[in-house]
């Protein structure tokens, strides 16, 4: 496990690279370093909502154990969603993108949500994921566009059902 390496990787797979991408699917060793990358995503993004809580009617600032339950949830949700959608792609659309391998790549992506430690930057990290997603969709499970709208919404409602 080298995190310099696997950071460098992660921070190519959110530029869209798609070597990267098939290095990185194909890696045996990657998918605890993409577990990593998730969690510590989501603990940016609690923490950014600690350090900057929502202004409104009444600014609700979460306590340091809110923090840490948002980010277990967060990526315990992001997980069985990255597994589900990875298991809609083998199973049902026969992608060349095996579960695994898809899992591995949507975690690497998550670095782009280190920015959600500004939390009125979250919507331009989820807009680019969703980006990540289809690049992934199409460059590396090779689905067609009918197929790679489909994936996208089951992982977006798959996401909200759990959320």
């Amino acid at each position: 496990m080298d995190p310099k390496k696997y950071f460098k990787d992660a921070g190519e797979i959110v530029l869209l690279n798609e070597l990267t991408m098939r290095k990185i699917a194909d890696d045996r060793e990657a998918l605890y370093d993409g577990f990593l990358i998730l969690a510590i995503s989501g603990f940016l993004g609690a923490i950014g909502y600690y350090f900057f809580p929502n202004p409104g009617i009444v600014v609700y600032r979460p306590d340091f154990f809110t923090v840490i339950k948002n980010t277990v949830e967060t990526t315990v949700i992001s997980l069985v969603t990255f597994y589900a959608v990875g298991y809609v792609l083998q199973e049902f659309f026969k992608s060349r993108l095996k579960m695994e391998g898809f899992v591995k790549l949507m975690c690497f992506s998550s670095l782009i949500g280190f920015i959600d430690i500004l939390p009125k930057l979250s919507t331009i990290s989820k807009v680019w994921g969703l980006v990540i997603l289809l690049a992934v969709l199409r460059k590396i499970a090779k689905l067609d566009w009918p197929e790679t709208v489909v994936v996208a919404l089951v992982m977006v409602g798959i996401g909200f059902v759990l959320s």
